[in-house]
């Protein structure tokens, strides 16, 4: 008899202690989906690529968090160069801040003449090279500054 009192007590425990871990799970998903939500009202800053030496019209993105350059059709900037892969670069904004990373391209990605080895921060007046076409980068509102 009372080893099925005992058997009954460490079910009851057992459930009682899922139970107690399933609470402290919701718990901290819905405290962590809050707080998702207060990290998307985060204002994105423009960026504007003006092209350098060649016939092209300047690009403005807006509320966009990642842009995509390549030869394929499906980038956000492509164009036909035979030294562009089809998804050469992308930048995106994290950490309050615009970065640039090489997809792994054939030819590399370029800023201010270095050859990008790692996601590297952008800056306004950066210089942007992507296979034999030339950008200057503006961030924000500073393209109007000049």
């Amino acid at each position: 008899m009372t080893g099925i009192v005992v058997l009954i007590f460490r079910v009851l425990l057992v459930v009682a202690l899922y139970l107690f871990l399933g609470m402290v799970l919701i718990s901290l998903w819905r405290q962590m989906s809050g707080k998702a939500q207060v990290g998307t009202s985060v204002i994105i800053p423009t960026i504007t690529l003006e092209p350098r030496e060649f016939n092209s019209s300047s690009r403005t993105f807006k509320n966009q968090k990642v842009i995509t350059i390549g030869r394929n059709d499906g980038n956000d900037i492509h164009f036909k160069d035979i030294e562009l892969s089809n998804h050469h670069a992308m930048f995106y904004f994290h950490q309050n801040q615009w970065w640039i990373e090489d997809i792994h391209s054939t030819n590399g990605t370029f800023i201010n003449g270095e050859k990008l080895k790692d996601p590297t921060v952008l800056f306004s007046d950066d210089i942007l090279r992507c296979g034999v076409k030339e950008w200057k980068i503006m961030i924000g509102n500073q393209e109007k500054a000049r």
